[in-house]
Order: structure tokens, then sequence, then C-alpha cells
């Protein structure tokens, strides 16, 4: 019955290992509540509290820069350098005293990003332009090894959540950030290990989630 139904929305419950007080999950959306430096704010923690008070078991964040190698988009959460830690540690212990869990999601921009004046060239596959976001000049074709760095980058993310007091990672792979990019052949036209057959697309998406893997369990 549908009351039945409501009251198992509302029963405790385990998702990918994380023991939820009920399974109401918030998913990901961009806030936009960071400071200058990437940081939470106070406004983001009581939005965060709120979502908590009001019943989500779970709440994923909004997309979380991973890497250096490319500016984080205006207002966007950074996990990309270990001084990131502390302030994210603030935003975990707000959830979890309000009786929530909340996951981490890392994302690499790619060339979906508004990009500052003045900043360093958007990262792609193959320098296809967008469709979405208008980029300025030609974009920077990653190289392997750029790639490889990509990898590291997520890895040392996916650490920093765990010290932070994440209950989990949730990788972005959609809505034409570098993961799609490179899963459609629109945007990925390399010949490398990267481009070509599914499995060589597929390619950096899985390596992120096998070094998340191997750093966390």
């Amino acid at each position: 019955t549908a009351k039945e139904r409501i009251i198992m929305l509302f029963d405790k419950t385990q998702i990918g290992g994380i023991d939820a007080k009920c399974r109401i999950i918030r998913s990901a959306t961009f806030e936009g509540m960071a400071d200058t430096n990437g940081f939470p704010t106070e406004r983001l923690l009581q939005n965060y509290a709120t979502l908590a008070d009001g019943g989500s078991g779970i709440i994923i964040t909004g997309m979380m820069a991973v890497s250096p190698m490319e500016p984080h988009q205006h207002s966007q959460i950074r996990i990309s350098s270990d001084n990131c830690i502390e302030p994210l540690q603030k935003l975990t212990t707000c959830v979890h005293e309000h009786g929530g869990k909340v996951v981490a999601q890392l994302v690499v921009m790619g060339s979906a990003i508004a990009l500052p004046e003045g900043s360093v060239k958007a990262i792609s596959p193959s320098g296809i332009q967008e469709k979405v976001v208008t980029t300025e000049g030609p974009l920077h074709i990653l190289e392997t090894k750029e790639i490889k760095q990509l990898v590291q980058d997520m890895s040392k993310a996916v650490v920093r959540a765990r010290k932070a007091g994440f209950d989990g990672i949730q990788i972005h792979g959609a809505h034409g950030y570098l993961a799609s990019k490179f899963l459609t052949p629109y945007f990925n036209h390399r010949t490398d290990e990267y481009g070509g057959s599914l499995e060589n697309r597929a390619r950096f998406l899985i390596e992120c989630i096998m070094a998340a893997r191997t750093v966390v369990g």
C-alpha cells in the first residue's frame, strides 16, 4: 500500500556500505556556495544542516574540483590540495551532527567550464569546441602523461575526502564534464589508448575508479 511504501522510505537502510537513517538521498546539486578559496561557506553548512534535519539520509555534494591542472569554477568547492581538508571537515561534521551522511562528488571539469579571464586553457580529449559553454581560443588537448596526472589528482582527492570525514565519494561521469567527453566519439578523436574503441574511451573514467579503490578500498 501507499502507507507501507512511505514507511519503507523512512526505514533505516544501507546504501553502498553507508548506514543511512532513511532511504532519501539528496542528489548532487551545484550550490555555488564556496568562498573565493573554494572552501565551504557558513551558508552552505546551514544548507546541509537543513537538508539533514529535513529528512535526507544521505547528501551528495555539488561537484568538487579535484585537479590543480585546471581552475575551479566560480563559487565551486575545491578538494584539489591538502589545505581543503580542514574546511571540508567542518562540512562533514555539520552533516553528521544533524544525523545525516554525506558523499563527496568529485569532478574534472574539462572544457565545460566558465573560465575566469586570463586563466589557463580549458583541457579537452581532442580540442573539439563546446556547444554549451563558450570558450575563448583553442582548447588544450591533453597529453597522455597529463591524463595520468589527472587520475593521480583524482586519487589524491579521494584520500582527502576520507580524511575530511566524508562517508563516500561519487565520481562525476556525465553532463559534458571531462569523463563524459572521453566517453563520446563526438568529442574524443584520440588515436592512443584513450580513444577509438569504447574500452579505450572509457579508460580514463575506469582508471579514476580503480585509483579510488586502490587508495581507500
